[in-house]
């Protein structure tokens, strides 16, 4: 089909989002003044890394298509559009060998795997990703810019706003007209996973109404008689506004004839453990860059796509893990006191280049502060404070109240200020202080908890307004037993300490409550709104609790969880497991003879709920399984798309290390 402005060029509709691949023999290490991590697909495009650390696309140009008249201004404009359309364009020389220029890196699926994935999308939906293409085209064609290249392929759906990628700066004969004529094929595409241009009828089912008279007019064979982007704009926009429900939680909730994921399909682009088909609850619904609220969590499909951050940062044993707030920077501790050039990492999750080193051995905790400016480790000798860039340590920090007292360092935490460090753990002695908070500017010591309740805390959290802590570990007795049955003597549990009063959960100043006890708690995590406390158990599974609750308030498993972490949002809890029934001795350390292939009655024995699990919060019904392989903890990334999971010693070659599985919200099931 031919249309006089050659508006069917362009390549397939349905041509996927380009695929991170390693480089080549004879690719260039470095473009301008980025360092080069990895191929995009093909055609000269790479991952890149600018000098300061952050992720940019670098794009190599023909000499022909650099000499393209009129391309000098092309990129100008794209200037003048900024980041609110296309990847902001951060650097280009046309005059180097080869000409090459460099945008912005914008994760998130391209919306031809959206639909390969979901299948048509319904009729509010494509309204809604219509007038959000159709602003951006605006934009660009208020600076005298076209793409023209729009197709599926080139839609990224990123968390905060569809972009336009791969724009055709080279095409000098690119038009308005030939852009919205291409809109009209994204959308009717987006609605019927059929293209127009190649089917045999003019108008596939599926599409009706205003949207279907839009779309006909944004196809019409004269580009004279196409309307404007902002006349599209004009009329998506007010589909979405006068349509029934558009884009509402009954829209939304609605499964009616949707097609659900393929079952089956790997969360990972290359490598790694994981299925697909995952649903979750939650309260924020992002689709096509749009955040819609809720007044109550709706029911929403998540798809997996090929990503940068689909790999192994290690193969390294890795038993604790950690997300920093602004997305940038995987930390990972290993848990082992053998590694003398340090047992912790730094890494970029959207290459797996390794950022640092972190000194110290034994590394058994990681926590980033709310805002991302300090990282703190426990170890056996103590707690550091450390830059979150290059993890070197900046100050050191202990669990006891007295001078010159051994002790053990199992556990940390920061409040959402960053003003407070709780660590927790064990003194070596009769008096046993188990958690001290600290002022984390100075010296000061806010609190010690100093109790012959508790012999070792395994770990700590401080609600999100820092008046109150939660504890897991073992609970104090008179056993002598210095093998795993100690807490089998003993007993391990939860508990809840008073910071300062008037707290969520009803404490005094300096009150200690038992939460939970009788068996080996050894994680713990208050929700986002701190009215929540998730307590995981390495003997009968994860539980939680409320302020109103005197039992738990939801079991979500009994299977042994070694890990545990709340979505941003708190809609969701994923779970870590090692399949393995594991012992715990005198020092809180938990330990199997002979690793957890020892299939034996007892500390060590196999059991099933190994890997990552999800979970809704409210209800505790299972949401899916993102591994089924060993693993020991669990994070969320800060958008609530990204899992965060490790595997320590005890896990198969493919288990063990520190994984990223992207995840995608893609709008309702």
């Amino acid at each position: 089909m031919g249309y006089p402005d050659g508006s069917t060029l362009g390549g397939s509709i349905s041509a996927g989002w380009w695929p991170m691949q390693p480089l080549e023999d004879g690719d260039p290490e470095r473009i301008g003044r980025f360092r080069l991590e990895s191929r995009l697909g093909s055609g000269g495009t790479f991952l890149g890394l600018s000098e300061g650390g952050r992720t940019v696309v670098v794009k190599l140009l023909d000499a022909g298509a650099a000499a393209a008249p009129g391309l000098r201004e092309r990129l100008s404009a794209m200037r003048g559009v900024g980041g609110f359309a296309l990847p902001q364009l951060i650097d280009v020389d046309l005059d180097a060998s080869p000409p090459w220029l460099a945008t912005a890196y914008v994760p998130g699926p391209s919306l031809s795997a959206v639909v390969d994935e979901r299948g048509p999308l319904p009729e509010t939906e494509v309204a809604a990703l219509g007038a959000a293409l159709a602003e951006a085209l605006d934009a660009m064609h208020q600076y005298g810019l076209a793409h023209g290249d729009l197709k599926p392929g080139n839609v990224i759906m990123a968390s905060d706003g569809p972009r336009l990628v791969d724009v055709g700066v080279a095409v000098a004969d690119a038009s308005p007209a030939a852009d919205v004529f291409a809109l009209g094929r994204v959308l009717t595409f987006a609605a019927t996973a059929t293209d127009p241009v190649a089917a045999e009828a003019p108008w596939p089912d599926g599409i009706d109404g205003e949207l279907r008279e839009v779309l006909a007019a944004c196809l019409a064979r004269d580009p004279r008689e196409r309307p404007g982007a902002v006349e599209v704009l004009e009329r998506l926009a007010n589909h979405r506004a006068t349509g029934a429900e558009s884009l509402s939680v009954t829209s939304l909730t609605s499964t009616e004839s949707r097609p659900t994921p393929r079952s089956g399909r790997r969360l990972l682009g290359r490598g790694g453990p994981g299925t697909g088909g995952l649903r979750l609850r939650r309260r924020t619904i992002l689709m096509g860059g749009a955040a819609i609220l809720a007044a109550t969590a709706v029911p929403a499909a998540l798809a997996y796509w090929p990503s940068p951050r689909g790999q192994r940062l290690t193969g390294m044993a890795v038993t604790s893990v950690a997300f920093s707030p602004t997305g940038d920077i995987v930390a990972g501790g290993g848990g082992n006191e053998n590694r003398p050039e340090g047992d912790g990492r730094l890494w970029n999750p959207d290459t797996g280049r390794e950022l640092g080193v972190m000194d110290g051995r034994g590394i058994s905790g990681v926590a980033f502060s709310a805002d991302g400016g300090v990282l703190a480790t426990s170890g056996p000798r103590g707690a550091r404070i450390r830059d979150p860039d290059t993890g070197e340590t900046i100050a050191m920090f202990d669990v006891s109240a007295r001078e010159n007292v051994n002790e053990e360092v199992w556990a940390v935490a920061l409040s959402a200020d960053a003003k407070r460090l709780a660590v927790g753990g064990r003194t070596l002695d009769e008096i046993e202080t188990v958690c001290v908070v600290w002022n984390v500017s100075g010296t000061e010591r806010i609190a010690s908890l100093t109790t012959t309740d508790i012999h070792c805390v395994r770990s700590v959290a401080l609600s999100p307004d820092g008046r109150c802590a939660a504890l897991a570990g073992v609970a104090r007795g008179s056993g002598t037993a210095n093998k795993a049955n100690y807490a089998m003597e003993n007993g391990a549990g939860c508990w809840l300490w008073g910071l300062e009063s008037g707290n969520a959960w009803g404490l005094r100043k300096g009150e200690l409550r038992v939460v939970y006890s009788g068996g080996y708690a050894n994680a713990v995590a208050f929700g986002p709104d701190g009215d929540t406390l998730a307590v995981a158990s390495r003997d009968s599974g994860c539980r939680l609790w409320t302020p109103e609750s005197e039992r738990a308030a939801v079991t979500y498993t009994t299977d042994p969880v070694s890990g545990i972490a709340f979505s941003p949002d708190g809609a969701v809890l994923a779970t870590a497991g090692t399949g393995v029934a594991f012992g715990m001795d005198r020092f809180g350390r938990f330990e199997v003879e002979g690793g957890p292939a020892e299939a034996a009655d007892g500390p060590g024995k196999q059991v099933s709920g190994a890997g990552i699990r999800l979970w809704n919060t409210t209800s505790g019904d299972h949401l899916d399984t993102v591994t089924e392989d060993y693993a020991t903890s669990v994070a969320f990334g800060p958008d609530g798309r990204t899992i965060l999971g490790s595997g320590g010693d005890g896990g198969t070659d493919t288990a063990t290390g520190c994984w990223l599985w992207p995840i995608g919200l893609v709008g309702a099931q």
